[in-house]
């Protein structure tokens, strides 16, 4: 299995922790693990998996915060973690992941300000919608993404206060 690349197991009956020995496929760069009833928390192994591309882990029950480990994957395009229960703040050094181009976290519970994502120059969506997000929207909010490569935001159903 060293040589595997592509691990696709959504859409099944699996449940309980998101297993370890996932986090020693060290070449994998896409994980699928959505519709399943994946539950606890997404482990800090999950830094282990330094060639990772793509994480979706849409539809389990997910709970906790994001982990800080997840940071690491300045390679990651790809980050849907949408329709679980994860809550706690967006990572503080979310910017330092520049190669993401598709963020969905929409449907959990996460909460605070929302941050300006200055950094993300290269996402097409980014969708935070139905979370716990309170306050003003910053002015630099996306402000140095490419613009003929941004598709949609969506930041509705959250606690949003200010002007646009």
């Amino acid at each position: 299995a060293e040589s595997l690349s592509e691990l696709y197991l959504s859409g099944n009956n699996l449940v309980g922790n998101i297993p370890s020995e996932l986090f020693t496929l060290t070449n994998l760069e896409g994980l699928h693990l959505d519709n399943n009833g994946h539950q606890g928390t997404l482990p800090p192994a999950i830094a282990s998996l330094t060639n990772l591309r793509l994480l979706s882990c849409v539809g389990n029950d997910l709970t906790g915060q994001l982990p800080q480990e997840l940071e690491t994957l300045v390679d990651l395009i790809t980050l849907h973690l949408q329709q679980n229960s994860l809550t706690g703040m967006i990572l503080p050094d979310f910017n330092k992941m520049t190669e993401l181009m598709f963020v969905d976290l929409s449907n959990n519970q996460i909460v605070g300000p929302l941050m300006s994502f200055d950094k993300l120059t290269k996402v097409h969506r980014f969708d935070l919608s139905f979370n716990k997000i309170q306050g003003n929207i910053p002015p630099n909010f996306l402000q140095n993404t490419n613009t003929e490569l941004l598709e949609r935001v969506n930041l509705s159903s959250n606690d949003l206060t200010g002007h646009v």
